[in-house]
């Protein structure tokens, strides 16, 4: 089985941070926020993805590389004008199907912690054209959301609907298994998009479209204070992933780059090379990019601290901190 990774799009909800950096390596637990997935993508057993790309597409591939760090070969497509999640699925054809009937795609630009593989293996056992992942959500607000029949298919769609107007409490969280059969159903040419185009046609048509429901983590990273939440959770162990750095409660740690005269009262997650010098005071959740500095007389408090920021006393003291211009190939670094 293979994967398409969709990793194209602008994350202009994401700006000024999106304007240095593209979201796919957005900095989420101090790796770039794609890191997970392919890591997820490659212990699921598929034997190949492939990205599509758009913005800043060669900052993304200097990145991510050839997927050797991952031991699954990753291939890319890059769209000089952007094709909709089907069109850029339709323009993968041939590596998607080169082993397999069935292959995935999934948004590259968020984070969550979705067995790939039970996705995979409902959607086989069922016979469905197509099977969309879908999660219970207590509010709706913002996103597409999913009817379903007792058996999980598909009868309806409502596109970011009213609380009191919603049909389901389950969304749609872009990530989909396909049978082979889809490409006859999208466009030959131009832009097209599963979520808003394909899928309401078909289920339309009484095609066979299922829902499987995950209660996994997702977070679609999509706005500052999302990405935000998501850094917190997993400085707070709230979500199951493997973060890059050091996770430490206090700064009787033993870490050499943090001042036993600093006060630090965890989790905070420091990444590789930051410096918590004397006098520096941070509260959890918080976390601490790559090569960061906290200077003396800083107090950080329930904050991302981007990669190679430079925090003093008279920074502010929660949110996302540090200088966005300083973000361009931070993970090359």
């Amino acid at each position: 089985m293979r994967v398409m990774i969709m990793a194209a799009g602008l994350g202009t909800r994401l700006r000024p941070l999106t304007e240095h950096l593209p979201k796919p390596i957005a900095p989420v637990g101090n790796r770039p926020c794609v890191d997970y997935l392919l890591r997820r993508v490659a212990a699921a057993g598929a034997t190949g993805a492939v990205m599509n790309l758009h913005y800043h597409p060669q900052t993304i591939i200097d990145t991510i590389g050839d997927g050797t760090a991952y031991g699954l070969p990753i291939e890319y497509s890059i769209e000089e004008e952007l094709l909709g999640t089907a069109g850029g699925t339709r323009r993968c054809r041939d590596f998607l199907t080169a082993e397999d009937d069935v292959f995935l795609v999934t948004s590259g630009d968020g984070l969550h912690t979705i067995d790939l593989a039970a996705l995979a293996v409902a959607h086989r056992a069922s016979g469905a054209l197509a099977t969309i992942t879908v999660k219970r959500v207590e509010d709706v607000t913002g996103f597409g959301v999913v009817v379903t029949e007792a058996d999980e298919r598909i009868t309806s769609f409502q596109e970011k609907p009213a609380p009191a107007d919603a049909l389901s409490d389950l969304v749609n969280v872009g990530v989909y298994c396909f049978s082979a059969a889809i490409f006859d159903e999208i466009p030959s040419v131009g832009q097209s998009d599963f979520g808003s185009e394909i899928l309401p046609r078909l289920v339309a048509a009484d095609a066979d479209v299922r829902a499987w429901t995950t209660d996994a983590y997702w977070s679609d990273i999509g706005s500052l204070e999302e990405l935000l939440a998501t850094n917190l959770a997993i400085a707070s162990g709230a979500v199951d992933v493997d973060p890059a750095g050091d996770l430490i409660m206090d700064s009787d740690c033993g870490l050499p780059n943090v001042s036993p005269d600093s006060v630090i009262a965890g989790p905070v997650l420091i990444g590789e090379g930051a410096e918590i010098r004397s006098g520096a005071t941070i509260i959890g959740p918080a976390v601490i990019g790559p090569r960061a500095v906290i200077d003396q007389g800083a107090v950080v408090e329930h904050a991302l601290v981007l990669p190679e920021a430079e925090i003093d006393a008279d920074s502010p003291a929660s949110g996302i901190l540090g200088a966005v211009e300083n973000l361009d190939g931070v993970w090359l670094r």
